[in-house]
């Protein structure tokens, strides 16, 4: 029996409202490794370095890297970071807790007033996903972190596709992403969002 052709389906730009569903369902597998992701420009470059040599750490942090441009709304290096990291040897489980704490001068009347938490920088912790994934390259890791942001910084550069729930949350967020300087960094001549 012949393999079947393969066919690679964008979850990213599937309409979530629809209820119909796939079949057959399928799985994937491989010897060699694997990356997934929340976007498919993400998981592209995390094959990319396992493809160059690098590990599974190389891999995770160029992904999260890049997540950190193309999925904005969920990752990005002002925030936190967590790793569930597994070494075949010696055989370690454990967690790479990048979790981080309110800033230094965070007063509780500043703490208190919900408003201030909503947007801009009073609603933020210190941030630790570089730290965190610096921490993971340089103790786990194969390649040095100058290569693994590369891609990211290609993906900044060059652009991505939008996925259809970035385009919502764009939309969503429009104004107040207009009325800081966010707007020209997430909207399309800084006035409107990038289309699907």
């Amino acid at each position: 029996m012949s393999p079947r052709p393969q066919i690679l389906v964008d979850t990213d730009q599937l309409d979530l409202a629809s209820p119909r569903v796939v079949e057959p369902q399928r799985i994937a597998a491989s010897r060699n490794g694997m990356v997934a992701t929340a976007h498919f420009s993400a998981s592209e470059v995390g094959k990319q370095i396992l493809a160059e040599g690098g590990n599974a750490i190389d891999a995770a942090v160029a992904s999260a890297l890049a997540l950190c441009v193309c999925e904005p709304h969920a990752c990005g290096i002002g925030g936190q970071t967590m790793m569930l990291i597994h070494l075949a040897d010696p055989r370690r489980t454990f967690a790479l807790d990048g979790s981080s704490r309110a800033p230094n001068r965070a007063t509780g009347d500043v703490v208190a007033n919900r408003s201030q938490q909503l947007r801009g920088h009073t609603a933020t912790t210190v941030p630790s996903t570089l730290a965190a994934l610096d921490y993971a390259c340089e103790n786990y890791g194969t390649m040095k972190l100058s290569k693994l942001l590369q891609p990211a910084i290609r993906l900044a550069e060059d652009g991505y596709p939008v996925t259809a729930l970035q385009n919502r949350l764009m939309k969503r967020e429009s104004k107040h992403l207009k009325a800081r300087a966010a707007g020209q960094f997430f909207l399309k001549d800084g006035t409107r969002t990038y289309p699907i």
